[in-house]
């Protein structure tokens, strides 16, 4: 029997609401329905990075790779196209989505999570049907998703549905369900594969646990704390078990990566105790402080930073241009483009740099909701306020970088993993979640209090406030603003005065319609207190004038009109003539380097063994390589931007035929990219040296990698330091392999050497996981010139085999089976015990 409480009736309301948001996401993205999908750049970088692996697997009957030899000279994919097939929470995830297309299955899950929250809060469920239409439209993700940032999304959405089982844990009798449910959550969310997101749900967590020992500390009841919270830590980690293989060897390679601690001893100076990203690199992506006006007024800062006014033929910008070509046209090419790209309508303070961050568009969470979050400020009195609103504040000073320059150090310093993450700007996540939540809450509570003369005053309190605000911006936008940005400085005065015309509108424009959406919330509010407007019927529009407001702001970066749909034959990436040159030429399977922008695209990598790729999270050891020898920059900084210039490059080509690269593509020219082989003759796949420079340093073998030709001569450290041994002219390694795999190289000796001898291999040295083999039995082997494998090959050596079998991935999918099969398995007994009679 079922238990009464679960009734047709009252499930009834549910279900519908269900309909309704499946209903939403896919009209926002109907697109998608008619075979179209989103034109995601970071979708088809990750498509580069991760073809060898998917070919790989299709060709061995899904065996992977865990190992590719495309990107970066080579590394491990366990963040660019390992699967862990033992997650089992992988079929609940789908489940939960509906099966929903991509990206309307992103947007369900905001839909539904964050009304799960808001029911799990008593809130009236019509109420949670327009907050959480509220939390879903905030422009963040739709930014996001044009930016082909899905991960983060997904991550995103798993939020609401953690907080509320964590909540519901501390504030619930029946608290071993929410400890069950967080377990569940949280390992989906893992499952979404964003630990930035799970860093930033954890900083959330940790508000509400603050708050809850509070309480239980005044109530004597502070067992019952700990009790709750061990077991949703113990809950946290059956999730992690699930999730295991993928935190397993991340947390194995980020020690060699980007993200772990430098071996140089001047290698990012600024970062917190020599460890982890920089300041500038955690900071790069710094929200501007009065760029925060952007929440109530989207286009406060001129909107996206790709965006030119010029593009607007009824801009004052264009008229300017046009009607005074003749000027312009004095001057060289290069000149009147760098005019014509200068006129930007964004005016703010991010970096020049940021753009790379999806569109550069503004974070906008709505004129209303930002209405409702001032009116939670005047009336709203709960609990829960108290761990809300100091989350919001500090993540959004958290938000601005290097704009609160004392405040983001103290973080990177002192809060642990703090400086494993960069792009600060993402912390209005949090802000948006804690600001839409909370206005909600107020709102239920204001349709059901009886105070009718408290809530008129601080409603009309919220609009003199929010009202004032906007109102002020459109008829007065110059007191406080002067509209112009340091690139202005490179165009001509009449010039600027028309771009500072035209970005005065912008902000004008979006600021009426902000005050218009306030307006009629207030208004809407106001008569439902007058008993002329129904609760249902208030709530409605409160509704429509939300999706109204949100649905036309993220369609400006998001939408057909737009460009960010495609055809799935679009969406993939073609092969252009040089890569036929290339794949047809290249017999000897040396590597490929992309002449501009190679370390963040991955164009090449689709198609060939590339010297570069795309990843914020690239071998340490290979970065500084290219950085010191292939595209050295300087630091520094120009009207009070920092810039880096361009240094010379004297040892580039030696380190590229180091690293057995025999081709490049010139890609100055997108539509036209041709193919060329390189001056200088690759050295080959492996080859024997002669001549040993032994070193002290890491910054010894890098350093005098530019003092040795590599051809002939091998740096290596010290502690590899092997006695001399007897040249042998009469033997050689095949430079071709005699078989690729990216996980298995074999090389076999033309005439085996009747001496040992020390041989040097055009592979990235990566220490976990890589075995050598010489005639099948394993063998040592090291690091020689910063990067590269090198081992002593012993007299008489027919084969030498190089096999990637890291421990901890097998490792890691026995404890994502067993933590799955226990999850599912206390899944299926909750439910059990909640459902019988």
């Amino acid at each position: 029997m079922i238990n009464n409480s679960l009734n047709f009736k009252k499930i009834l309301p549910h279900l519908i609401t269900v309909g309704i948001f499946v209903s939403i996401s896919l009209i926002y993205f109907s697109p998608v329905l008619e075979g179209k999908v989103v034109n995601m750049k970071d979708i088809i970088q990750f498509k580069g990075m991760s073809q060898e692996s998917k070919e790989y697997r299709e060709a061995n009957n899904g065996e992977q790779t865990l190992w590719t030899g495309s990107s970066f000279s080579g590394m491990p994919i366990y963040q660019t196209g390992m699967k862990s097939d033992n997650n089992l929470v992988k079929y609940i995830d789908k489940f939960i989505k509906l099966g929903l297309p991509r990206p309307a299955d992103m947007l369900f899950l905001h839909l539904l999570g964050f009304y799960i929250l808001l029911i799990s809060l008593k809130v009236d469920y019509r109420v949670a049907i327009i907050g959480s239409c509220g939390f879903a439209f905030c422009s963040f993700p739709f930014i996001s998703i044009a930016a082909g940032h899905t991960s983060k999304v997904l991550a995103m959405g798993y939020i609401p549905l953690i907080v509320s089982s964590v909540l519901y844990t501390f504030n619930n009798k029946k608290w071993l369900v929410g400890v069950i449910f967080t377990s569940l959550f949280v390992a989906l969310q893992l499952y979404s594969n964003h630990y930035q997101i799970t860093y930033y749900t954890i900083l959330i967590l940790l508000f509400i646990a603050i708050i809850q020992f509070i309480k239980e500390f005044r109530n004597k009841t502070l067992y019952n704390f700990f009790k709750k919270s061990t077991f949703l830590l113990l809950a946290a980690l059956l999730a992690a078990g699930t999730n295991y293989t993928v935190f397993a060897t991340t947390l194995e390679y980020s020690d060699l990566s980007q993200r772990g601690q430098s071996e140089l001893k001047n290698k990012d100076k600024n970062s917190s105790n020599g460890e982890g990203l920089s300041y500038d690199y955690i900071t790069s992506y710094s929200y501007g402080i009065s760029e925060t006006m952007t929440l109530l007024i989207p286009n406060f800062k001129g909107g996206a930073m790709t965006s030119l006014a010029i593009d607007d033929k009824e801009s004052n910008s264009y008229k300017y241009w046009v009607s005074n070509q003749e000027n312009f046209s004095q001057y060289p090419p290069e000149k009147q483009r760098d005019l014509y790209r200068s006129l930007q309508l964004y005016w703010g303070d991010k970096n020049s740099q940021d753009n790379k961050f999806g569109p550069g568009a503004p974070t906008y969470i709505g004129a209303i909701v930002v209405f409702l979050f001032v009116l939670s400020l005047l009336y709203y009195k709960s609990i829960h306020k108290y761990w809300i609103l100091p989350m919001i504040i500090i993540s959004v000073m958290l938000s601005w970088g290097y704009h609160l320059s004392w405040f983001s150090q103290f973080f990177i310093d002192y809060f642990p993993m703090y400086n494993k993450f960069r792009a600060v700007q993402w912390f209005l996540i949090i802000a948006s979640f804690g600001i839409v939540l909370i206005s909600f809450l107020s709102l239920n509570k204001f349709f059901n209090d009886s105070d009718i003369d408290s809530r008129k005053d601080k409603l009309k309190k919220t609009f003199y406030i929010t009202g004032g605000i906007t109102l002020l911006f459109t008829l007065l936008p110059s007191l406080f603003l002067d509209f112009r940005s340091p690139d202005d400085m490179m165009i001509d005065s009449s010039l600027t005065n028309a771009v500072i015309i035209d970005r005065t509108e912008l902000l004008t424009s979006d600021a009426w319609r902000s005050f218009l959406f306030i307006l009629l919330s207030a208004l809407t509010l106001w008569l439902f207190l007058k008993n002329v407007i129904k609760k249902q019927y208030a709530i409605l529009i409160i509704g429509a004038l939300i999706i109204g407001d949100m649905w036309s702001i993220n369609k400006r970066y998001l939408s057909e009109d737009n460009n960010n749909y495609v055809s799935k034959n679009e969406f993939l990436i073609q092969k252009t003539l040089a890569d036929t040159d290339i794949l047809t030429n290249n017999t000897e399977k040396s590597r490929v380097f992309e002449m501009y922008g190679a370390f963040n695209d991955s164009r090449a990598s689709f198609f060939h063994n590339s010297i570069g790729g795309y990843s914020a999270a690239k071998l340490m050891r290979y970065q500084d390589l290219y950085s010191k020898y292939i595209v050295p920059t300087l630091d520094t900084t120009i009207n009070g931007e920092k810039v880096k210039i361009p240094l010379p490059t004297p040892n580039k080509k030696k380190i590229l035929s180091m690293l057995n690269c025999g081709w490049e593509i010139d890609n100055s020219n997108p539509k036209n990219l041709i193919a060329s082989r390189v001056k200088y003759k690759p050295f080959g796949h492996a080859r024997f040296i002669d001549n040993i420079v032994y070193v002290d340093s890491p910054d010894d073998e890098l350093n005098s990698l530019a003092k040795i030709d590599p051809l002939t001569t091998a740096v290596v450290n010290k502690k590899f330091k092997f006695d001399k041994l007897k040249k042998d002219n009469g033997s050689l390694i095949s430079l071709d392999l005699d078989s690729y795999k990216p996980n298995h190289l074999t090389y076999k000796i033309k005439k085996p050497s009747k001496f040992d001898q020390f041989a040097v291999f055009s592979e990235i040295y990566y220490k976990n996981g890589w075995n050598a083999y010489i005639d099948g039995k394993i063998v040592p082997h090291f690091r020689a010139n910063y990067v590269l494998r090198a081992m002593i090959v012993p007299a008489g050596t027919k084969k030498i085999e190089f096999k990637f079998e890291p421990s901890t991935f097998e490792t890691g999918e026995k404890v994502a089976l067993a933590s799955s099969i226990i999850l599912l398995l206390l899944l299926v007994f909750v439910s059990y015990k909640e459902l019988k009679v």
